[in-house]
């Protein structure tokens, strides 16, 4: 169950600007599809509710996991919690087989395998299809995208700015009450503290600078630079 990007250098933080807050810092796996979430899709599979375990790992599909990639195209080539479909099912294929994993590499030769010249032929449209929408680059620009989303939106200049832009601000995420305990705010609270923090900012852009030479490499190798609008 090997998640996308796994290979790709994140900066940490280290510090933060307040640490007597204890504000999370940036992390980009909130970006990305988790191993829980993967199991949970893997339950539904298992306990035979496909419905639920198709919505679940398409999901995660789209998002770039490999393994859910190979899993929505065996639901498909099957029929399993959603119409059966050998186009489909001959596209995620095809995009899960572009790793290493043998297993993956041979669900795509099965399903090319039992297709017959007519039908390849429809598939290989469908295969380009998918790809076209869910290649790393797409999923990386989609995530890229998202935590650029994310920037604070602060005075000044947020990517040629100085990190003073945001800087920190008294935020109360919790209170003391009549009793004298006191009361903790939720993690969207210490979160949107966090964001105020200059290191949590750049830490943010540093993380947007990797995934962009992360898609320039990628289309490279695709032997294009031109860039669509994402969906």
């Amino acid at each position: 169950m090997k998640v996308l990007f796994t290979t790709i250098l994140f900066v940490s933080l280290s510090t933060m600007a307040n640490p007597s807050l204890k504000l999370p810092a940036f992390n980009i796996n909130k970006y990305l599809p988790s191993n829980d979430e993967i199991q949970v899709a893997e339950n539904h599979f298992n306990n035979k509710d496909y419905n639920k375990a198709f919505k679940a790992s398409q999901s995660l599909a789209k998002r770039g996991d490999q393994y859910s990639q190979y899993k929505i195209s065996l639901m498909y080539f099957l029929g399993l919690g959603v119409e059966k479909d050998i186009y489909k099912a001959y596209g995620w294929a095809f995009l899960s087989n572009l790793s290493n994993n043998i297993t993956y590499k041979n669900n795509f030769s099965s399903i090319k395998n039992s297709l017959s010249p007519e039908q390849l032929k429809v598939a290989e449209q469908e295969k380009v299809a998918i790809f076209s929408d869910y290649n790393n680059v797409r999923v990386s620009q989609r995530i890229r995208n998202a935590i650029k989303k994310d920037l604070p939106k602060c005075t000044g200049s947020r990517i040629r700015g100085s990190l003073t832009a945001c800087a920190p601000q008294n935020i109360s995420c919790g209170a003391t009450l009549p009793d004298g305990s006191f009361f903790e705010g939720g993690s969207e609270c210490y979160e949107a503290a966090a964001k105020r923090d200059p290191l949590y900012i750049a830490n943010m852009k540093t993380n947007i600078k990797t995934m962009n030479k992360f898609i320039e490499a990628e289309l490279e190798k695709l032997g294009t630079v031109t860039v669509t609008k994402v969906k």
